[in-house]
């Protein structure tokens, strides 16, 4: 994955929550809740963007997700 598609990722991070969102758009708040199993597939590439970056939010966000 491109850090492109690792970046479009961290808006799809619902604070609240501390999830990825799975699908629909972002100002659509009646999608902020949903997540699915498919999207830890996502956590590789955000962990190891943050390690080739050296910003902790990709991390911070896979490691939100995945707890």
């Amino acid at each position: 994955m491109d850090s492109q598609a690792v970046d479009s990722l961290i808006p799809r991070y619902n604070p609240q929550g501390r999830f990825i969102r799975g699908w629909g758009a972002l100002p659509d708040s009646g999608s902020a809740g949903r997540v699915i199993i498919d999207t830890m597939i996502n956590l590789d590439p955000l962990a190891f963007d943050g390690q080739e970056t050296d910003d902790d939010k990709y991390l911070a966000v896979a490691t939100e997700h995945a707890k």
